[in-house]
């Protein structure tokens, strides 16, 4: 299975051509901008494409990052997924940036709890617990936290409890 990976969740915008079947990296690009993905991203995806040698038409899914991050950003990586999903008649899958983040440290720590943090500014943060097989905590929304006073609370509450300092 080919796919057709699109984060724009963040500062950086990035694309990606990924062979699920050998578990490769086929081609990639990635560069921090803050902003103007809308005008960015459609030139990287041309850029993997021919990298790659693998055309739009058979690719099998399109994945793109849906958040937390930056509301902007999400629409126009939802935009062009959904586009390209679309015209190619192609399935297009939504991938939380919480959960992208904890299988990256699960795959490289011992089987322990993760908890991804991102910064959702003005002093809250996103985060999410994950247990040791990459499940999410029960709750079905990732945690809006307060980061100004007593930082260390929130690390240490229950993690079936989302926390709020103010």
């Amino acid at each position: 299975m080919r796919l057709l990976l699109i984060d724009t969740s963040g500062p950086v915008c990035a694309a990606a051509i990924y062979d699920a079947e050998d578990g490769s990296l086929m081609a990639a690009r990635s560069e921090t901008i803050g902003k103007g993905h809308a005008e960015l991203l459609p030139v990287m995806v041309d850029e993997v494409v021919a990298e790659s040698g693998v055309p739009l038409a058979s690719l099998d899914r399109i994945a793109v990052t849906i958040g937390p991050g930056s509301f902007t950003g999400i629409r126009v990586g939802v935009a062009m997924a959904r586009g390209f999903g679309v015209a190619l008649g192609k399935p297009v899958v939504g991938v939380s940036t919480l959960r992208i983040v904890a299988e990256s440290a699960l795959e490289i720590g011992p089987p322990t709890p993760v908890m991804p943090v991102l910064d959702a500014k003005r002093d809250e943060v996103y985060a999410q617990i994950f247990s040791p097989l990459g499940k999410r905590s029960p709750s079905p929304l990732p945690m809006i936290m307060r980061a100004r006073r007593q930082p260390r609370r929130v690390l240490t509450r229950s993690p079936l409890v989302p926390a709020r300092v103010c």
